[in-house]
This record gives C-alpha cells, structure tokens and sequence, in this order.
C-alpha cells in the first residue's frame, strides 16, 4: 500500500517558515554571544554540574596552553595544568551547586606558559531548575606579583 503524503496547507507552510526564521536567529544570537564571550580578555568558561567545560574562552585556552577542542567535556579538576588550591575551588563550586550561590575563591595557581601563575576564581550560577541542568560561568582574574609594578 502507498502512501501518498498531501500538499502542505498554507498554514503549515507558514509555520515552517516562522520555525526556520526562529532556529536562524537563535543561530546568530549564539554566534554573536560565542564572539562576544571569546573577545574577552580575561579567562572564563562554562561548567556543567559535573565540572566539565561546556564552553572555554580563547583566554582560558591560552593560558592553558590548550586549544578550545582538547578542554570542552574535560573535568576542569582533570586538567594537568590546574594546581594549587584545588580543593578549595572543587569546595566552592560543590556548594555553588548544591545552594545555587555565586562564589569567590582566591589564589588557584595554574600551570602557564609563562610559568605558574596565580589566579582569583570567581564563579556565579548560571540557571538552577528541575527541568535545566546547573551551569557556572567561571571567571579568572590573573593576580599581581606584590613589589611588581
């Protein structure tokens, strides 16, 4: 038996065409967002529940000394480079989650190109629903070297 299919009403044409409309816009929204969140200077990144990189920053890849590729779906507490206070950071983003509050940790020292360098971590908590799973964007701010100007 065959089937055949039936022409498309005009208001199913037009849905179709609100639907493409709808998924291109999203498409350009993320790509201005991924442009703007890549021209930033200072390190950030995206952290699901489980601590994996969603999306990096060409900062945090650099100072990671990485490509963007080789962090996204790392355990951030996987990565070599990360050192140095660890615990603390693995505390506060355990409580992030499980409050749904923003933190602030300091001095996480990471392995850099330009050696080992110390970093504040700040973390603040994207979304927390049922329905959503848990984010937080992590910010690092490379700190000073006291008797440096």
């Amino acid at each position: 038996m065959i089937f055949q299919t039936t022409n498309p009403t005009p208001y199913q044409k037009q849905s179709q065409t609100v639907l493409q409309e709808t998924v291109r816009e999203k498409e350009d929204s993320l790509e201005l967002v991924r442009a703007v969140f890549d021209m930033n200077t200072e390190p950030l990144a995206v952290l699901d529940k489980e601590s994996r990189l969603i999306i990096a920053n060409t900062a945090l890849s650099g100072i990671l000394g990485l490509a963007q590729e080789d962090v996204l779906g790392k355990d951030i507490f996987a990565l070599e480079v990360l050192s140095g206070g660890q615990t603390d950071l693995e505390s506060g983003l355990k409580a992030a989650l499980d409050q749904g509050k923003d933190f602030k940790k300091q001095a996480i020292e990471i392995d850099t190109s330009e050696g080992r360098q110390k970093y504040a971590v700040s973390g603040h908590v994207i979304k927390k629903e049922e329905d959503f799973p848990c984010r937080i964007l992590l910010q690092l701010i490379k700190q000073k070297k006291h008797g440096v100007t």
